[in-house]
Formats: structure tokens, C-alpha cells, sequence
């Protein structure tokens, strides 16, 4: 005598997207905020070949950043006459939902300049 064997699983809460087994990313955008100093003030600051502005004695150049992840990295060139190139790896924090709230939150950054 042959039996057949139905196994049904029940999984609450495990709906996956019609047409394939992974979810979609998060469509939110997250943004985070720089304050950039310089020591000694007057570097010039770059990400990649973008110009953003020179850091003064009580100016900082701010920079606000955006993804859709919570987190990233973002390398700082900073170039001063008479200092070596300075290039900085940041962690900037995106935990706000709009850019008007971050700004209200800057992440303060300090890169210190080696005379040549």
C-alpha cells in the first residue's frame, strides 16, 4: 500500500514580494550633516574632484550628505600652501529624514594639516 505524505507550512509574517524571494530596498532617503574645520584654518576641501569651500577661523565649511542608508564613508582632501594634502575618511551618520532637520545637526570634523 502507497501512502502519500502533504507537509503544509504556515509562516506568519514571512510575506515576500510577488515575483521574487528578496524584499525591495527602502525607498527613504536619510541625510546627514558635516562642519568641517581645518587646523590651521584656510584649507581648501574637496571630495573627489568637488570643490566645497574654505575653511575659515570660525567658518567651517558644511557639507550635507545623502543616501538610502543609514550610514556612510566619504574621503576629505584638504589642501593648505605650505601643508601637505590631507585626506581624511569620515563616517557621516544619516539619521534624519529631510535636509532641513539635519542641518539643524551637524557632525563637527577636525583635520589637523602637516607642514611640508
Amino acid at each position: 500500500m502507497r501512502r502519500t505524505i502533504v507537509l503544509v507550512l504556515a509562516m506568519a509574517g514571512c510575506a515576500m514580494p510577488e515575483g521574487g524571494d528578496t524584499p525591495p530596498p527602502s525607498q527613504q532617503k536619510w541625510y546627514g550633516a558635516l562642519e568641517i574645520y581645518s587646523d590651521p584654518p584656510g584649507a581648501h576641501v574637496y571630495t573627489g574632484n568637488t570643490y566645497y569651500g574654505e575653511t575659515g577661523e570660525n567658518a567651517p565649511v558644511r557639507q550635507i550628505w545623502d543616501a538610502q542608508a543609514r550610514s556612510t564613508t566619504g574621503t576629505l582632501t584638504l589642501k593648505k600652501r605650505g601643508y601637505k594634502p590631507t585626506y581624511q575618511t569620515v563616517y557621516i551618520r544619516l539619521d534624519y529624514g529631510s535636509k532641513a532637520e539635519a542641518e539643524q545637526h551637524y557632525q563637527k570634523v577636525v583635520v589637523v594639516l602637516d607642514v611640508e
